[in-house]
């Protein structure tokens, strides 16, 4: 009797062992096609954003820290060097706008 007990959890426990690797696979799947497509859409928007911002005359430090935001989970979410040039970019046009600003007060 022990041994068909034995048996018949033995063959649940590997069911529900298969079953909860294929679960965490789905979600592993499902988490990573979802972390894509929020990288692709901060990479639009940053870049959309980012060339309106360096056509400007000039760049608020609101525009740049809205810049900023979007840019820093889109690099932990490991994304390419073209957004991070874009918001280079605009921080450099920041600071000589400020520079200009400044010159001009004077």
């Amino acid at each position: 009797m022990d041994a068909i007990l034995s048996l018949v959890c033995n063959y649940y426990l590997d069911i529900i062992l298969s079953a909860s690797v294929a679960l965490l696979v789905a979600i592993f799947t499902l988490l990573h096609a979802i972390a894509n497509g929020t990288k692709v859409l901060l990479h639009y928007n940053i870049m959309k954003m980012g060339k309106q911002l360096l056509r400007q005359n000039t760049i608020t430090e609101f525009e740049l820290n809205e810049l900023v935001e979007m840019y820093n989970p889109y690099e932990n979410l490991k994304g390419n060097g073209t957004a991070k040039r874009i918001v280079i970019s605009a921080k450099d046009k920041y600071v000589k706008d400020l520079e200009r600003i400044k010159n001009n007060d004077k």
